[in-house]
């Protein structure tokens, strides 16, 4: 009976620190904070003005904001990127509609040319960059 109690418990405990390791809301805000204290001057102006309601750390939870808005359905996949053990990015086949990796280089080009595909404006685009870098480098995530 004790053996089974504490097997229980242990069982249990362990689902509910699983959420303890995922960052949520403040690791994006983190992450964003941590690249706008590391920015130039010039760029850190041209994301002000970019942004211009918004800093960039509170714009990092921006794309799981609006995720319940169905016109936004396309960018589902773009929030993770699944590499198998043993494989690079490379070797992977590719999601036609694009995931984290592909859409951060692509975002990137399309804030570079101005040349906005898949994105309303230069505000999205920079929000949707800052929200996949940081889901890119939280854990668990």
């Amino acid at each position: 009976m004790r053996k089974s109690l504490i097997l229980i418990l242990i069982f249990l405990l362990s689902f509910s620190s699983l959420k303890t390791f995922a960052w949520g809301k403040s690791g994006h805000r983190i992450v964003a904070y941590v690249a706008q204290e590391h920015m130039s001057r010039k760029a850190s102006k041209r994301v002000d003005r970019v942004l211009q309601n918004y800093s960039l750390e509170m714009c990092g939870n921006f794309m799981d904001f609006i995720r319940s808005n169905d016109s936004f359905d396309y960018l589902k996949p773009w929030h993770y990127c699944t590499v198998p053990d043993g494989k690079t990015y490379e070797e992977t086949k590719q999601d036609e509609r694009g995931d984290a990796v592909s859409k951060i280089i692509e975002l990137t080009e399309m804030l570079k040319t101005k040349n906005f595909k898949n994105v309303p404006n230069e505000e999205f685009a920079l929000m949707f960059l800052v929200h996949l870098v940081a889901d890119l480098h939280q854990p668990l995530h």
